[in-house]
């Protein structure tokens, strides 16, 4: 019904740009990943329903999302490697 009135595409995008996304900033800067990618899947899913999938905040949380994954994967190497010298130490 209010799908286009300007205030509600406002708080469309300010959800979309700034709630979601720092509380997974702060939990990805924690090591708390799994909690930070459920909440870029959640501002993901609400950016793309609200504003589009080409939408500058769309793509952005994407981004983010996707900078995160590489993280949780460097992460894990950096932690496999560090079990490995610690083990290969004894």
């Amino acid at each position: 019904m209010y799908r286009n009135h300007q205030k509600t595409l406002a708080t469309r995008t300010s959800i979309c740009r700034t709630k979601p996304q720092k509380p997974s900033r702060t939990y990805s800067e924690q090591d708390r990943y799994s909690e930070a990618k459920s909440l870029y899947i959640h501002a993901l899913n609400i950016c793309q329903r609200q504003l589009g999938v080409g939408h500058p905040n769309t793509v952005t949380v994407r981004k983010n999302l996707a900078n995160l994954r590489v993280g949780v994967r460097a992460a894990s190497r950096r932690e496999a490697r560090r079990r490995h010298h610690f083990t290969s130490e004894q």
